[in-house]
């Protein structure tokens, strides 16, 4: 498995703060949450009552609503107050997915993005982040992997470069599984 191409993006992607200059948001053709099938009884529905109804809020002021040739929605939040722009990417894949033999795998492979591409390594792509005084993070939760990238609004290519690179061309390196298994086994330990 060496890329996220198969993996459909999420419409709904939170704001970070009022701090944000611009919130670009990828996300699938569908606005309607995707939650599983209420008989089953690992379902959002099961737990959150109307899940299955959850619908985009109206757009504030502002706001554009862009649709990619690919079908990729890219929601944009200009916020001219603020110097900084935040790049969020909201993928359909957590816990909630998983079976017992694939328990673990979102949250690893969300690790694991970070540890090189076809064109960086790991410390290239930290670099890069460095270079353009980005903050690049994820978190895995049951029902989707979040990847934000906040920098610069003049870096703002930089960031989406970064990004991209991370979710459609990383090549998960073998040698790396076992030193990613223990920060999230670790992150496992202190939750519980």
């Amino acid at each position: 498995m060496s890329s996220f191409r198969s993996l459909r993006v999420h419409p709904v992607v939170g704001l970070l703060a009022a701090a944000l200059a611009a919130c670009l948001c990828l996300a699938s053709p569908d606005v309607r949450a995707q939650a599983p099938a209420s008989d089953q009884p690992w379902a959002a529905s099961a737990y959150f009552p109307g899940a299955e109804d959850l619908r985009f809020p109206s757009l504030p002021e502002g706001a554009e609503l862009l649709s990619l040739e690919n079908g990729l929605q890219v929601l944009l939040l200009p916020n001219p107050l603020q110097p900084m722009t935040g790049i969020f990417t909201q993928v359909r894949v957590g816990s909630a997915y998983e079976d017992f033999r694939t328990s673990g795998m979102s949250h690893m492979l969300e690790h694991l993005l970070f540890n090189g591409t076809e064109k960086y390594d790991q410390e290239a792509l930290y670099a890069l982040a460095d270079r353009h005084g980005a903050y690049n993070n994820a978190n895995t939760t049951s029902w989707y992997t979040n990847f934000m990238t906040i920098l610069p609004s003049i870096e703002v290519a930089a960031g989406v470069e970064l990004q991209s690179q991370m979710l459609f061309h990383s090549t998960l390196p073998a040698e790396n599984f076992a030193k990613e298994q223990q920060p999230v086994l670790g992150e496992l330990a202190q939750a519980r």
